[in-house]
């Protein structure tokens, strides 16, 4: 039977609680059987489903990933070619610049077209990753995973725990609202002044769609969002602005669904219903398509984190700047990088509290 240490994430906890964190695919009736019929054992001895379970011991258990009752793949099974080379993270012919690291959390530039978790996510190679290069000590109650999450779609500061800690106070920090997120978009349309999108906002999981509500009909289920817009370079043409866009909420597919509500939809986003890049007049050749896949640019530029004087002892500024292929569509569409850099500086100086006062940032 498999053994395991109990590790420090572990330490104090009840027996049935981090066998469910470890085998979540495991139903909690097997783990239950498992343990009334001493199958799960403590440094060789049978226990309760209310143990406390401390640190050191050594944990038997059944292999439940050759009974049919785990769907689990462990992580280094997956045969990823995940390896890391100064301060970028390949996966494969992926090439992902890690932002910043602390013993419990790193930030990576996540490229478009790369879901944040899941079936074909990156969370799972930069927990191989992580437990090669030291940076994580596996435990049972915790693995590494994403603190907020990205669309699939959009790239930029992408935020992963490293420990259970790191997660606990992270995770606090978004839920009680001490982030400030940033975000880049190209829009359709001319966007000629600052704008606030105060809509309710709702996900139908089984569309995969985030619906806006309508303001002559209030409706059951919908929950307040707030997008402040402002417009940092129209495009001679007039087709296409750049806009800053920072969610006062965190809404699945918020600054998608508000944008669109409000008449300028992401270029090429034709989930809500945003033009094709060839309707506004952009050369194949630079088309976003063409970089992984993707089809908008929405990018996290920025994302601070107030100081909480425990893990963060001072505010924390994570940013990350474009993709050569985005930033060269923004160059086109836009102008000169130079006065989008320095109008998205002053823009984080007004706004950001968070940041630190010299904090700069790269387009």
């Amino acid at each position: 039977m498999p053994e395991r240490n109990i590790a420090d994430d572990d330490d104090g906890r009840r027996l049935d609680r981090v066998l469910r964190a470890a085998f979540p695919d495991v139903p909690p009736g097997a783990i239950a059987a498992a343990i009334r019929k001493r199958r799960i054992r403590l440094d060789g001895l049978a226990c309760a489903v209310n143990t406390r379970v401390q640190q050191g011991q050594v944990l038997t258990y059944p292999d439940w990933t050759h009974t049919g009752e785990s769907r689990n793949t462990p992580d280094g099974a997956r045969g990823s070619t995940v390896r890391r080379e100064g301060e970028t993270i390949l996966i494969g012919p992926r090439r992902i610049p890690i932002v910043s690291r602390s013993d419990h959390w790193i930030a990576i530039n996540k490229p478009a077209g790369l879901a944040s978790y899941g079936a074909g996510g990156i969370d799972g190679d930069l927990r191989e990753l992580a437990a090669r290069e030291g940076w994580w000590r596996e435990s049972l109650s915790f693995r590494p995973g994403p603190v907020h999450r990205l669309d699939f779609g959009t790239s930029g500061v992408q935020l992963f725990s490293l420990s259970a800690d790191g997660a606990r106070i992270l995770t606090e920090a978004f839920r009680r609202r001490r982030t400030y997120k940033l975000y880049l978009a190209l829009v359709s349309g001319a966007v000629v002044a600052p704008m606030a999108i105060d809509r309710r906002l709702a996900y139908d999981r089984a569309g995969r769609i985030a619906l806006v509500e309508r303001n002559d009909s209030p409706a059951v289920g919908f929950r307040s969002a707030v997008t402040q817009v402002t417009p940092v370079a129209v495009a001679p043409n007039g087709r296409t602005t750049l806009v800053l866009a920072r969610p006062e909420s965190g809404r699945t597919h918020q600054i998608r669904a508000h944008l669109s509500s409000a008449g300028h939809p992401l270029v090429g986003d034709r989930k809500y219903a945003g033009p094709s890049w060839s309707e506004i007049g952009v050369s194949r050749g630079y088309a976003p398509g063409d970089i992984a896949g993707e089809l908008f640019i929405l990018h996290a530029l920025a994302l601070a984190i107030e100081g909480d004087g425990l893990m963060i002892d001072r505010s924390l500024l994570l940013t990350a700047p474009l993709a050569p292929d985005a930033r060269r569509i923004v160059h086109d569409a836009a102008g000169d990088p130079e006065s989008v850099t320095a109008a998205v500086h002053d823009y984080l100086t007004a706004t950001c509290t968070a940041c630190p006062a010299n904090a700069t940032i790269r387009v």
